[in-house]
């Protein structure tokens, strides 16, 4: 079997492009170069141990605080195709990081870096020491034979184009690790904390979970069907009467959390009082609206109920016109157990249909010639969310993650229904990997 070819990442043109290719790589003596370029006197680098094979430095800010860094390439993992994702790199620590660790974190801020190289890009991975070095709390890390023992900090591909867009980027990943990226541009910046350092999308969506999900908690359908035909009042949210009301639950919390409080940077498209997002952003097809640079793109709402097999997205058409024109779309992802209609001998099956008739929406008619309690049986009786994942559709994850299939069902006009994009749903539960993850909250 070959040695597997990685993953690496070309900007051309402002365009983003995947290419296959060995890793490069700078000797000691250029990673100081980068690092003073983009530090400038303020960043001295000094030996730490005697022939070292990684550079160490420290930089002190304006506020006269101290950052300690110790900086290796990253690297791909290696191995035989197959072996490893070709996205996925990594920088290798040993005891010799530790040491480091214990000497200087009372001294300043310690953080262990990676420099991504390839062609002209220049990118820093940011590895806080905590959580690694916690798993090693009692252990000598020396191998049997007496040697220093290697460990890795992963990072992917798509977490340095983060950065690289961005100019700063970080994430908690499954194992709890804070992994970051940041443009060799922007670290002056950043570390001066001139600049933010959040994303005030990520920080409107933490206030909506906050503020208004009652996480691990189960919602029956009467609760969520009346709160939001209550949101129709308000915001004009009109999918109350919806079967499958668990997704159409946490839009009308967005449309409501919106409603009340104004957020410059992201909007609820169905029922925005913005007329330029509504303008720019209704035909899409999808939820949400990031409308102000430089976070301007499109987003999308889903919940997803644990299990196996896929869950649909949006539109094949859609969602491939709006990559085009904004480059990413966001899915924002709310996983949750759920009990079926069947619960309690369909109690909230014929709840339902009982509330939409009590409200006189359903008539006799050519659409409703007759009511009957137990149409619609595949209305959840209740659910519990457990997880909000957002994940990142772009130039880097589409072909690795995402698949288009055939929607369930025909259109009400009989005809067949358009493809849709699709993810697997085990994938967003049990992840093996964060390369697609932007941002991960369990509650």
């Amino acid at each position: 079997m070959a040695n597997a070819v990685p993953k690496q990442m070309v900007i051309k043109n402002g365009e983003t492009h995947i290419v296959y290719a060995k890793d490069t790589t700078k000797n000691m003596q250029e990673i100081y170069g980068v690092l003073e370029r983009a530090l400038g006197d303020a960043f001295n680098c000094f030996e730490y141990r005697k022939n070292q094979k990684v550079a160490t430095g420290r930089y002190t800010n304006s506020r006269k605080e101290s950052y300690y860094f110790i900086v290796a390439n990253i690297t791909f993992m290696g191995g035989k195709e197959g072996q490893h994702s070709l996205d996925l790199k990594r920088i290798q620590y040993n005891k010799m990081w530790r040491d480091f660790y214990n000497e200087f974190s009372s001294k300043g801020k310690v953080l262990w870096l990676g420099l991504y190289s390839y062609n002209d890009i220049n990118i820093f991975g940011i590895f806080e020491p905590e959580t690694y070095l916690h798993k090693h709390a009692g252990k000598s890390m020396i191998s049997k034979g007496g040697h220093k023992a290697n460990y890795s900090c992963h990072i992917f591909l798509n977490d340095l184009f983060q950065g690289h867009q961005n100019g700063y980027y970080s994430k908690k990943d499954k194992n709890g690790n804070i992994v970051g990226a940041i443009s060799k541009d922007k670290m002056k910046n950043y570390f001066d904390k001139v600049s933010e350092s959040g994303n005030p999308i990520i920080t409107t969506i933490e206030a909506i979970n906050q503020d208004y999900i009652d996480w691990n908690e189960w919602i029956r359908a009467d609760r969520a069907i009346t709160y939001m035909r209550s949101v129709q009042n308000i915001t004009g949210f009109g999918q109350w009467k919806q079967n499958l009301w668990n997704g159409w639950y946490i839009e009308a919390l967005y449309s409501d959390y919106l409603h009340n409080h104004s957020a410059k940077y992201v909007d609820y498209i169905a029922t925005t009082k913005n007329e330029n997002v509504k303008k720019e952003y209704s035909a899409s097809g999808l939820d949400l609206a990031f409308p102000t640079e430089p976070y301007h793109f499109i987003g999308d709402l889903k919940a997803v109920c644990e299990g196996d097999g896929n869950t649909l997205l949006n539109d094949e058409r859609k969602v491939k016109a709006a990559l085009e024109k904004y480059k990413k779309i966001w899915f924002v992802i709310y996983i949750h157990n759920k009990k079926q209609g069947s619960t309690n001998n369909y109690e909230m099956v014929k709840w339902r249909n009982h509330y939409i008739l009590d409200q006189g929406e359903w008539k006799p008619s050519e659409k409703h010639p007759e009511f009957d309690e137990m149409s619609a049986p595949r209305t959840p009786h209740s659910v519990e969310y457990t997880e909000m994942i957002i994940i990142e559709l772009n130039e880097i994850t589409k072909e690795k993650y995402f698949s288009i299939g055939a929607q369930w069902g025909v259109n009400s006009d009989g005809n067949d229904r358009n493809d849709k994009f699709k993810v697997n749903k085990k994938m967003l539960k049990e992840i093996n990997d964060d390369s697609f993850v932007i941002y991960r909250k369990k509650f």
